[in-house]
């Protein structure tokens, strides 16, 4: 299952535009034009990732990482509906931070922006899909399980590998044309 096709069911969150069908996977050719980071965007992604610094954070281990996002959510979960804050600065920066460890272990990787939609994505140059960690971050939050962030960025560093690698693999028959090609 997809990052957008769990969150799509999640019917507390607001519809958020997506690259991906109804069913959560790519069309070939519905990768939406990108452009790299410009100088403004890596200064505010730098602005981000310090939301989140504190005396012995390290966001480069996903372990201190959830540590620090479930102590966020659950206080956020927390507090009376009335009186929460607006949790988009500290998905946004966890986002960042999962983007930034998902590139760490996926070999070409790398930060794009939506051009239509302004969305940071990650984009590996092998494959037409974008992946939107701030969507899954955002459900994540939404969600408040602790302990999410680990399986996260797993899923998307193994999805980002298999897409890339998939382009290496022989093509794989459809069933009709493996029906086609026995009849012959």
């Amino acid at each position: 299952m997809t990052v957008t096709a769990r969150h799509a069911r999640d019917r507390r969150a607001p519809l958020i535009p997506s690259p991906r069908t109804a069913a959560g996977r790519a069309t070939p050719d519905a990768r939406p034009a990108v452009r790299p980071l410009d100088p403004a965007d890596l200064h505010w992604m730098q602005e981000c990732r310090r939301h989140l610094h504190g005396p012995g954070a390290d966001l480069d281990d996903v372990d201190q990482l959830s540590a620090v996002f479930d102590t966020y959510a659950a206080a956020w979960h927390a507090t009376d509906p009335a009186l929460r804050w607006d949790p988009r600065p500290t998905t946004t920066a966890a986002a960042i931070a999962v983007g930034d460890l998902v590139i760490r272990q996926a070999a070409g990787a790398h930060w794009v922006v939506m051009v239509d939609t302004h969305t940071l994505a990650l984009a590996h140059p092998a494959t037409t899909t974008l992946e939107l960690p701030l969507q899954a971050v955002s459900a994540a939050w939404a969600a408040g399980r602790p302990g999410a962030l680990p399986e996260l960025v797993e899923d998307l560093v193994e999805r980002t590998l298999r897409r890339a690698g998939a382009l290496h693999e022989p093509a794989r028959l459809s069933g009709a044309l493996r029906l086609l090609s026995l009849r012959r």
